[in-house]
Order: structure tokens, then sequence, then C-alpha cells
């Protein structure tokens, strides 16, 4: 693993860290995204209204009040949210039960972000939208609200480029992974990666547009001219670093001079689908965007296979009855790796924890004797595919037909609807059952044991 660190010139600051960088970065994108952040915002736009739709014919399976939750990280002065939330208000289409979450760790951008929509209360009124300073790789560890309860995480602009290591982006994917819904099918992460970081999709112009001089005038304040120089390149490796400076002439004087140090980092297009997956993601598809880069879809990779191995009954020595206040899912602790199932039932596999590989499974069909399997969780979903169909009422009338997809095994499943407190009535000892996020299929509870 590359662990180059990335220095900064001397005197030089950093991208969007000051306010005179944050109005340039506006002024500047829209004098060369103008015509392109359409194609960049339908992307987005589509996938929020695939989530509204998908909640609404399945708002059972989802906590009660829950809210589709949107997390676009190095959201910057929020100018895809703008597009989205101009777009609604244009069309009259609007973002039912969403919250949109902004992260950035830049105070000056954000403050732009917050400015522009206070500036505007019809749009602010569209949609719940929070902005809070922040990392990629660490935000749900500072906003732990975002943890497992994330419907849409995205990284737009081709910011991911600026994360300058693969530890740096090992972290983020790890961040991602940990904010999406447990359990949900639905829940995806978009990351949107630029052809100038890109080294297959290079072309000798990709990145003039961002390195040749530019000019323009303030809207804060009329009397400014901002002035961009050219960019001096240089490459360490991978990574690409680009300096310039951004002048502010004020009536024919310049007051004030900025150095830019900007680093962004070449896709190591090898090492990116293992990269993926050894941040327990799976590269669902890839979108090129003609001229501009690739959206890669992400989704949790929760289940694996390997060999299956029959144990016997007296595996189950030294059983004790599942809890599960510590970390809301079906797993006790990250130091459990062996858990034992008792079966009829379904709960969510949310394998939250990479240290579990193997689960034992205690399968008791009628008029059957007890199996006993131990399982990776990708066997485990067949296993219990054919449980299902055997030990379930055919007949009943709030069951329907679902796909659920996971780790490219499609499996129809019965999806049992049930109410939140019909399922507390289910469990053996509710006192002990605090998974209810997690929870996407649902039949009797019959006992949880883990070794």
């Amino acid at each position: 693993m590359d662990s180059r660190k990335v220095t900064h010139s001397p005197n030089a600051v950093l991208p969007y860290t000051t306010d005179c960088y944050a109005e340039f970065y506006d002024l500047w994108c829209d004098s060369f995204v103008v015509g392109r952040h359409a194609a960049d915002e339908e992307t987005y736009w589509s996938a929020i209204h695939s989530l509204i739709r998908f909640r609404s014919s399945n708002h059972s399976i989802f906590p009660e009040g829950s809210p589709i939750n949107i997390v676009e990280i190095g959201t910057g002065s929020g100018r895809c949210f703008k597009d989205l939330f101009d777009r609604a208000n244009d069309t009259g289409t609007p973002f039912p039960n969403v919250h949109f979450y902004g992260i950035d760790p830049s105070v000056p951008m954000l403050k732009r972000a917050i400015a522009w929509f206070d500036r505007r209360p019809t749009l602010k009124e569209i949609a719940p939208t929070e902005w809070f300073e922040g990392l990629g790789e660490d935000f749900t560890e500072k906003l732990p609200q975002l943890k497992g309860a994330s419907d849409l995480v995205m990284w737009t602009g081709g910011g991911f480029s600026h994360l300058c290591s693969e530890e740096q982006q090992l972290a983020f994917l790890r961040q991602m992974r940990a904010a999406l819904r447990a359990g949900q099918a639905s829940a995806t992460g978009i990351i949107l990666v630029y052809d100038q970081s890109i080294p297959s999709r290079k072309t000798a112009g990709a990145s003039q547009v961002f390195e040749v001089p530019w000019e323009g005038r303030s809207e804060d304040d009329p009397s400014l001219l901002y002035r961009k120089s050219r960019n001096e390149v240089t490459w360490e490796g991978p990574v690409r670093r680009d300096r310039w400076e951004i002048a502010i002439w004020k009536m024919s004087v310049e007051i004030h001079t900025e150095k830019v140090d900007h680093t962004l980092m070449d896709l190591d297009e090898g090492k990116w689908p293992s990269l993926v997956k050894q941040a327990g993601l799976k590269i669902e598809r890839e979108e090129p965007l003609e001229g501009m880069g690739i959206f890669f879809f992400l989704k949790r990779n929760d289940w694996s296979a390997s060999t299956a191995s029959a144990v016997s009954r007296t595996a189950f020595n030294g059983r004790r009855t599942h809890t599960c206040n510590e970390n809301g899912t079906i797993f006790p602790s990250s130091q459990c790796n062996h858990l034992a199932i008792g079966v009829p039932f379904i709960v969510a596999m949310s394998f939250t924890h990479e240290d579990i590989t193997r689960i034992r499974v205690a399968i008791e069909m009628k008029n059957t004797p007890v199996l006993l399997f131990e399982l990776t969780p990708n066997q485990l979903l067949l296993v219990l595919d054919r449980c299902l169909r055997y030990l379930m009422d055919t007949d009943d009338e709030k069951r329907q037909q679902k796909t659920i997809d996971y780790a490219d095994v499609k499996l129809e499943i019965d999806l049992l609807r049930v109410e939140r407190d019909e399922l507390k009535k289910a469990l053996k000892n509710e006192r002990e059952w605090h998974a209810y996020d997690s929870l996407f299929v649902f039949a009797k509870f019959h006992t949880l044991i883990y070794e």
C-alpha cells in the first residue's frame, strides 16, 4: 500500500480554506462547468428519486419515521445540492421524506453554501438540509447519526482524487460502508472520478481547462477582480501537484495574493477493485460521463462465499443468549467470530464486522431433526431460501415475492411484512433485541445464540 505523505509548499494555502478562495472557486467553476453539470446532476437526481420510489413501495421494511438520508462528502459551497434544489423547484418535483447532509472540511466553503440557501427560503423549504465540517476519512465517527442510516453517500465533482494515498482512500471507502444503511440493497455509494485522474481515459487536453490563466469579477463585491495565474504542474509518483496564484485587484491595484498548492492522485485502476473489496464494498456498475469521467456505483458487500462444512450438534456447547445492546446489529461485538442461529426465522444479515467469516446455523424443519451447519453469509442465504419455502405458509396475505441481490446471488425469498409491534411480540425477549433498524426480512423468531 502506498504510504506516501504529500507535503505542501511553504507559505501556500490549501485549496478551499480561505474566504478568498471560496468565492474564487465558485466563479471559476461557473466559467467552465456551464453546460456540463447537467449530466452530473442527472445521475444524482435519478438516484435520489429511485430511493424515493423504493421507499414508497417498501415502507414496512424501514424503521418508522426514518428519513431517506442523502450524504455528500466534499460538498464545498453546496453546488450539487443547489442544482438539485433548483431543479426540484423548477419542475415542482418534491423530495418527500428526504434529508440532505453536506460535509466538507472547509468552513469558508460551507459558509457560502449556508448563505446561498438562506437567501432562498423557498428552496430551503423543499427538504431539510444540514451542513457539517468534516472529512471523508472519519465522517461517521464525527456524525454517528449517519452510521448505518445513510441511503445515498456520494462524492461529487471528482473530489475523491484529493485523497492522495491509498490509506486515505481506503479509510473513506470504509466510512462509506459504515454509513450505508445495513441490510438494504437500495443503499448506494456514488463516486465520480474525472478523466484527468484516470490513466486509461486521459487525453492531451483533459486538464487544460484547469491550467490556463483566468479572471472574473466578484459577485459579493463587484469592485474586486480575481485573477488566476497559469498552473505550474509537477508529478510525485501518481500525485499531480498544481501550483498557481490568485490575485485580487481593486481599482487597478493588487490588494491581495494567495499561492495555492493543489494535489490530485491518479486512480490506480489495477488496485481499485481490490481496494473497494477490502473496504467491504463492491462495484455494482460503472457509468461513463461523456467528456468528464466515470461514476462508480458501490454497494455494501455483506456476503462472501467459501466451502461449507457440516458440524455436529455438540458444537453448541457453551451457548448463550444473544443480545444486541452494543452496536445495533445482530452481532454482539467485533470480537465475536461465530454465531449460531436457530431457525425457523429470518433476520437481516448485517455483517458489519470483517472478522466474522463463519455462521453456525441450526435448522429445525417440520418433522425433521435439527441440522447444524457452519456456513458463510452467502451460503446461509441459499439455505434460508430453501427452508423458507418449506416452513412458511404460502397463503399468508401479508407476504409478497421480492428479489434480494447480494454478491451477484439473486434469491427470490418470501418477504413477510410485519409491523414493528408485531415484530416485538414475536421475539423471545424483546429487551435483548435492538436491531430493528437492520431488519429487512421477517418471520417467526425461534432462537439466536452465539459462541
